[in-house]
């Protein structure tokens, strides 16, 4: 797993095993191994903005344009980007699908919560979907596993004017 190291504009604390124990135990759930390394190596955050534009889908699914936050760890006075917490909180406000667990945000922020798959027969689990809570919850699976949405948004890039619909 290639994780650039300006991936980040604000980053999360990287897990060890007993805190990553911790937030499957929270959860009460187990995370999928490309996940568990993706924490274990960055402790998730704020994505910097020439990483967080998704190639596969740029103008072709709204609103997954982009992600702009993926949840894991927070810091020591920081608790920002911890997924058995402010995550888990915010998917209880916006009152998300018990089927997965809010991992990003996109563009949109809470219009925009991307969920992996824990228990959704209609995806593969360990899966990503984008709800877009604007158009009656509409559910678009945007990966099939976490590691192919690294992949797709770990590489550089800065859309046209064109691709962005402006």
């Amino acid at each position: 797993m290639h994780i650039p190291e300006d991936l980040f504009i604000r980053q999360g604390q990287p897990c060890n095993e007993a805190r990553l124990a911790e937030i499957e135990n929270n959860l009460g759930i187990k995370l999928p191994a490309d996940y568990r390394e993706f924490l274990r190596t960055t402790g998730g955050g704020d994505i910097a903005t020439e990483y967080s534009w998704s190639r596969k889908f740029l103008g072709k699914v709204e609103p997954a344009d982009s992600i702009e936050c993926i949840y894991g760890n927070g810091s020591d006075n920081d608790s920002e980007f911890d997924l058995d917490g402010k995550a888990a909180e915010l998917s209880s406000i916006w009152e998300l699908p018990k089927w997965g667990i809010l991992i990003a945000e996109g563009v949109d922020n809470m219009h925009t919560p991307i969920l992996m798959n824990i228990n959704n027969p209609n995806y593969p689990p360990g899966s990503i979907i984008v709800i877009d809570l604007e158009v009656d919850e509409k559910e678009t699976l945007l990966y099939n596993t976490f590691e192919e949405m690294l992949t797709d948004i770990t590489d550089p890039y800065t859309p046209t004017d064109e691709e962005l619909g402006t």
